[in-house]
């Protein structure tokens, strides 16, 4: 009688499996980026079939790259990672479809080391507030920042130097702050999804605090103002 293997779909990542997962997406929506991971990465031969669920597929939106410099960032950190190895042997199983592309017709000269009409972007670590609630006293928002950089230095041995790129940027740079308020279920379902992608947050006094690396928010929040 022939064995039939049912491979499960993974219904949690951990933090570096995710970050691969979303250099693979923005992989397939840019050429550039798809040659130098490419040559950055020496993927498996052989490799787990690796299979996400829905609700994980949706979220992975979240740390989509900002810019190729930030995805480049992020894929240097993760090339010896284990994690992600079979993560990224996966974008290498199919060849690459190119995304079309409008061609508006007019010849730019690049200056080296100028990115035409981009400037850099500071890494900004999230923190949403319950709605109604107190405003966020600054010893609770200095504690709860404080203890997102300890998990992220958990995930790396306690070697600040070894952090991922955008909480290392953060931590090193203006650690700068951006406050947002959500309704008490929305909260819960934003812990949820952070837990389910790895992505290291704190909670207390019905205030949450989300790494750096999170740049793209799709829940149902509203900026909070202070």
């Amino acid at each position: 009688m022939e064995t039939v293997t049912i491979k499960k779909k993974r219904v949690c990542l951990s933090y570096e499996e995710t970050l691969a997962w979303s250099l693979v997406r923005y992989a397939k929506g840019s050429s550039l980026f798809y040659k130098d991971l490419q040559k950055l990465i020496s993927p498996r031969l052989s490799h787990e079939p690796l299979l996400l669920s829905q609700k994980i597929q949706t979220r992975l939106s979240v740390l989509k790259p900002s810019s190729k410099e930030t995805a480049m960032r992020r894929a240097l950190w993760l090339k010896e990672k284990e994690a992600a190895q079979d993560v990224f042997a996966t974008l290498f199983d199919e060849p690459f479809a190119s995304p079309k592309q409008i061609v508006i017709g007019i010849a730019v000269g690049i200056i080296p080391g100028v990115t035409l009409g981009k400037f850099p972007r500071r890494k900004i670590m999230t923190f949403i507030c319950e709605a109604g609630g107190a405003r966020p006293k600054i010893e609770v928002v200095t504690a709860l920042s404080h203890e997102v950089l300890l998990r992220s230095l958990f995930l790396v041995g306690g070697d600040a130097q070894k952090l991922d790129p955008d909480t290392h940027e953060w931590f090193f740079d203006e650690r700068a702050l951006t406050f947002y308020k959500a309704k008490k279920e929305t909260l819960a379902q934003i812990k949820s999804d952070l837990r389910m992608l790895g992505i290291p947050y704190a909670f207390r006094n019905s205030i949450l605090a989300i790494s750096p690396a999170v740049e793209h928010l799709p829940w149902n929040i509203e900026p909070l103002i202070t």
